[in-house]
């Protein structure tokens, strides 16, 4: 690999979130905060530390809306492209996908 001009995105995630999706569903000052018993709290804005939100371990609590909402914007993401192997394909349609062909 060595000598080779290797390319990629020339972008953030915040950059194509915010050319794709609705503003409303990522960009807010708010923070949600998950409680120990796992329900949800939105803080106002300024009330989580900077060493909370930049806090990316697995213990973290206190998320952006664009953090928390990930597992949302990537769904879509997903229902809006293609499938990668057309339904009728053996592989879709093998018992071991749990599907059967019409």
């Amino acid at each position: 690999m060595r000598g080779l001009a290797l390319t990629g995105l020339d972008t953030t995630y915040r950059k194509m979130i915010a050319t794709a999706i609705r503003n409303q569903w990522w960009d807010s000052a708010f923070i949600v905060q998950v409680n120990a018993d796992n329900s949800v709290t939105i803080l106002p804005p300024g009330t989580a530390s900077a060493a909370a939100l930049n806090d990316t371990s697995a213990t973290a609590h206190q998320f952006q809306l664009i953090e928390y909402n990930f597992s949302l914007i990537w769904g879509l993401a997903a229902k809006c492209t293609r499938p990668l192997w057309s339904p009728t394909t053996p592989a879709w349609t093998s018992s071991w996908m749990g599907k059967v062909a019409p």
